[in-house]
């Protein structure tokens, strides 16, 4: 009976000490070394071992959770994170949405260069490139004296980096649809492996590749080059196999009939193939144009100053991030839902009869 009690009671100690024990998320953004960084997958840092300490003195538990830098005070207003410590500088504006701790570092900003660049702070309002860290007092500065954020401004950028790409797409999408469909082997094959490998890539990774691999072989472009190349790319993968689907959609019945009136080969894919397929097209096409549009979010990896990254700026001052996100979701939609209505009118002008595609029952 008293080894029970000594079980029960043991039992009773390990459950109070670790069952009752408040835990604590603690937001970080685990990219800015000595203070938070990962190492063999664990989170370590002075900030780190400064929140472990905190928890055992005043016992508590904590739960390290990882994001962005600018999301922190976001997620710490919204309850998603308890805590956040991330070598967060203490400004007027942060302290009407967020209480902080008393200051326990102190510290100065400085901008770097290439060395030997002989640029210094007042080149910077001239024609150069200046990297940020959304969301810090780095990035504050740049945005109040450097730039100006309007959402408008990211709008026209997303419209050019659709606009742009999905011709591009177009253009190369044709070409392998063709290859793919009248193609000889060797061009069959080459074809094949553009497209298999494209659709299998995630989109982010080949931009990453693009921008931060191909410097390695002297090849360097842009951030909203290697965006639209990116996206262009891609979507010229999936855009093919509408092309070649909607190619095969002609009847081979028609085909022989334009070929039983003497229609070559060139006159058949011209006059009888080709008007049909870019029809039959019209409609997934207007699909892959909304995802490349959408898609458009992710050059906000590269810095390119779409409207996901115009939105963010906005949110890493206001600390609003429903509002904002809110009213970038409903641009998106208001050019996405316009080009849809424009893109339904034209399909159903150039309905072929007997092939519509209908929305509704009859």
């Amino acid at each position: 009976m008293k080894k029970i009690y000594l079980v029960l009671l043991v039992f009773l100690f390990v459950f109070a000490a670790f069952g009752f024990s408040k835990t604590y998320i603690v937001g970080t953004s685990a990219d800015f070394p000595p203070f938070e960084y990962v190492q063999n997958g664990q989170y370590v840092g002075f900030d780190m071992d400064l929140i472990q300490a905190i928890g055992k003195v005043e016992g508590f538990q904590v739960e390290i959770r990882d994001m962005s830098f600018d999301s922190l005070i976001p997620a710490l207003k919204s309850g998603i994170i308890d805590i956040a410590i991330a070598g967060m500088t203490i400004t007027p504006e942060r302290l009407q949405v967020v209480d902080f701790s008393d200051p326990y570092w102190s510290a100065d900003q400085d901008v770097i260069v290439k060395k030997d660049s002989n640029y210094n702070l007042t080149v910077l309002f001239g024609n150069h490139k200046v990297g940020v860290q959304t969301g810090t007092t780095g990035d504050l500065w740049v945005s109040d004296n450097l730039i100006k954020t309007v959402l408008l401004d990211g709008t026209i950028v997303t419209v050019e980096l659709t606009v742009t790409s999905f011709v591009i797409a177009f253009s190369i999408a044709i070409v392998v649809s063709l290859a793919q469909v009248y193609g000889n082997l060797p061009l069959k094959v080459v074809a094949t492996i553009y497209e298999r490998i494209l659709r299998s890539i995630p989109l982010l990774v080949v931009m990453f590749i693009l921008f931060f691999g191909l410097p390695a072989f002297g090849i360097r472009f842009n951030p909203f080059m290697a965006a639209i190349l990116s996206l262009g790319l891609c979507s010229a993968a999936y855009q093919s196999q509408i092309f070649r689907g909607a190619i095969l959609s002609v009847p081979k019945g028609q085909i022989l009939a334009a070929q039983s009136i003497g229609m070559n080969g060139r006159q058949v894919f011209f006059h009888i193939t080709l008007p049909q397929s870019l029809r039959f097209a019209v409609a997934p096409l207007t699909n892959e144009f909304t995802i490349v549009l959408k898609d458009t979010s992710f050059a906000y990896a590269l810095g390119v100053t779409e409207l996901l990254r115009e939105g963010t700026y906005i949110v890493s001052t206001t600390y609003e991030p429903l509002l904002i996100y809110l009213l970038c979701a409903a641009i998106y939609f208001a050019v996405t839902f316009s080009t849809n209505t424009v893109v339904r009118r034209i399909e159903k002008r150039f309905a072929l009869p007997g092939f519509e595609f209908r929305g509704e029952r009859a």
